[in-house]
């Protein structure tokens, strides 16, 4: 049995399916065949500016197209792993909050990933580490950035709110 990585998050066995770019959604699950398995994969269309959906119908079109690929519905989703880069980016703090309910997450245990540049990859190792160690059977995991909403540049050379500058590591 061999995982290999997928693009965007998230492991798979011998056949990866990817998503990444603007906002993915996928759905991972155990088995006693796999310890995690990539059911479905959502993803949105690329435009360098998306004026026709907010952030929360970004995620809610790539969730949609997740579940329909893995055949699901969010009733079989017992938890959801949002992948998000820097609140400032998209000019929202803690968008998981009001996210909840276009995720699917609401009364569902929701996480929010935030490591910077490798925020993807890191959303899809804390979704299948929680199918492998059995927390949850079947996880959502939805990353997404729309800059457009925001001035990254701006959001880049400001102080960040509430956080000490430690000068080390991505966003230090």
């Amino acid at each position: 049995m061999t995982r290999q990585p997928v693009s965007g998050g998230g492991y798979a066995e011998s056949s990866p399916r990817a998503a990444a770019g603007g906002g993915y959604g996928g759905i991972l699950r155990s088995s006693p065949q796999a310890k995690a398995a990539v059911l479905g994969v959502g993803q949105t269309r690329h435009r360098s500016k998306r004026a026709d959906v907010s952030i929360a119908g970004l995620c809610r079109e790539a969730v949609d197209r997740a579940l329909a690929d893995a055949g699901l519905t969010m009733s079989d989703i017992d938890a959801v792993v949002v992948g998000k880069a820097p609140d400032l980016f998209e000019g929202v703090m803690m968008p998981e909050l009001y996210l909840a309910d276009a995720l699917g997450a609401v009364g569902k245990p929701l996480l929010r990933v935030h490591t910077a540049g490798s925020v993807g990859g890191a959303t899809g190792i804390v979704t299948a580490n929680l199918v492998q160690a059995g927390v949850h059977r079947r996880v959502l995991a939805v990353a997404f950035e729309k800059q457009s909403e925001s001035n990254a540049m701006w959001a880049l050379s400001i102080a960040q709110p509430f956080s000490t500058d430690v000068v080390a590591g991505a966003g230090g």
